[in-house]
């Protein structure tokens, strides 16, 4: 079977073709995975952002949510206070209670 210049140059079109397409369907899975890891990255960094809390004083230190709480503790009557202290202080069981003092403390802090 002798295939012609034109029937060569023909596969080789096509294969040409092919791998083109190949290459379009890499750079858009690439672009999709791209575009995934930049929410990743910015769900992970709202994540951050909610449980680090930057220091009162702009001294750029960052606080844990423990040391926020630590912070919340020492000022014993204010709202916020009593609200970490029955919250440390429940079962977890008592959720409906906690909820109710949480009500509370969204009326008192208005």
């Amino acid at each position: 079977m002798n295939l012609s210049d034109d029937d060569i140059t023909e596969s080789f079109k096509d294969q040409i073709k092919q791998h083109e397409d190949n290459i379009d369907f890499l750079n858009s899975q690439s672009n999709r995975l791209t575009d995934t890891v930049l929410d990743l990255q910015v769900s992970l960094g709202k994540y951050h952002s909610a449980n680090v809390i930057k220091s009162e004083n702009g001294n750029g230190a960052f606080h844990t949510e423990e040391e926020t709480v630590e912070q919340i503790l020492k000022k014993e009557n204010s709202a916020a206070g009593i609200f970490c202290w029955i919250k440390a202080n429940t079962q977890t069981s008592n959720l409906a209670f906690v909820k109710d003092t949480l009500g509370v403390v969204a009326t008192l802090a208005k």
